[in-house]
């Protein structure tokens, strides 16, 4: 599940798809709790934005879900420009939530000026590196938190990503680094124009780094990651689909009003949880829920969104391009 918890935020990013947002009307603690009691378990929950952190329920919702749906890993992508809030809030989670495995990803997109100038906020890159700092200070203490980062590929940051990828290896050393490609309709319209031979050159170097893993499992991960990269280069340059979507079959979207979305870049819902007495079920197996799966089915439905791009590839048969990188490894 990505849940949208809210979508107030502190910052102005060129790239962001999820703008001009009402800001107000969130689901309350008590209505997210009474949706969680009518899902059954699931492994993954994906918290998001808006700026999560700035909901100082946010530990409560994480360990409603740990609780009532048995939730195993819990990732929540931050751009890190409230470092005291982020400590705090964090630190209570991992109190809450024992048994799960958690992860905050700090969104970079470039270094100092120029990440402030895209993320649209005075400062914020410093403010970010004192997040950081302040995370690895608590994963030393709580061995279950890891620390990823996310590089959004856009028009802003296309020439200087080699030097911001290295920046991020070498200095910053995050347990996982996410490449992602700008997507949907951005707040500035030139974001989504890329040159994605700079997307491919970072890839290509990012996929070294990743079949260099010493250990089997993460190199299992690193060539599927190889293969999703491929994959997004794949869709971005042929503007059709590689393989099925699973998109409101495995992987769901809540947003911050109760609504059901197979994805965020469909506007296409499958209901809204007030609507339904905060029954999960009722909205999911709905009559429009049905009619959206086999809608996505019958166009074939693509995008680059990363997310749902994995959840494909984990859930359909490697076609023979796929396992002969897999042999490869």
């Amino acid at each position: 599940m990505i849940l949208f918890i809210t979508s107030r935020c502190n910052a102005r990013c060129k790239m962001c798809f999820y703008y001009g947002r009402p800001g107000e009307n969130e689901l309350s603690l008590e209505e997210i709790r009474r949706v969680s009691r009518t899902i059954p378990s699931f492994p993954w929950l994906i918290i998001t934005g808006g700026e999560p952190f700035l909901r100082e329920d946010l530990p409560e919702v994480c360990e409603i879900f740990c609780k009532q749906n048995n939730v195993e890993g819990i990732t929540i992508p931050t751009n890190g420009f409230l470092p005291d809030a982020i400590e705090t809030i964090t630190e209570r989670i991992l109190r809450q939530c024992e048994r799960t495995q958690f992860r905050v990803n700090l969104s970079i997109d470039d270094l100092y000026e120029k990440h402030d100038e895209i993320r649209g906020v005075e400062g914020g890159f410093k403010k970010l590196l004192v997040t950081y700092e302040k995370l690895r200070s608590l994963s030393k203490k709580y061995k279950r938190l890891e620390i990823g980062s996310v590089l959004t590929v856009s028009h802003y940051n296309q020439e200087n990503l080699m030097v911001t990828y290295n920046f991020l290896t070498k200095k910053f050393s995050p347990k996982d680094i996410v490449i992602n490609l700008v997507r949907g309709q951005t707040r500035e319209s030139d974001a989504k124009d890329v040159d994605i031979r700079k997307y491919e050159e970072l890839v290509k170097l990012h996929e070294k780094d990743l079949l260099k893993a010493k250990k089997p499992y993460d190199r299992i991960i690193g060539t599927l990651r190889v293969i999703q990269y491929n994959q997004t280069m794949n869709v971005y340059n042929n503007q059709k689909s590689v393989r099925s979507c699973y998109a409101g079959r495995l992987i769901v979207v809540v947003d911050e009003l109760g609504n059901v979305y197979p994805c965020e870049l469909l506007n296409f819902s499958f209901g809204n949880l007030r609507d339904h007495q905060y029954n999960f079920g009722s909205v999911w197996n709905s009559t429009a829920a049905n009619g959206i799966r086999e809608l996505i089915k019958q166009n074939r439905c693509f995008c680059t969104h990363e997310c749902f791009m994995w959840i494909n590839l984990i859930s359909c048969p490697f076609s023979a391009k796929d396992e002969i990188e897999l042999v490869k490894f």
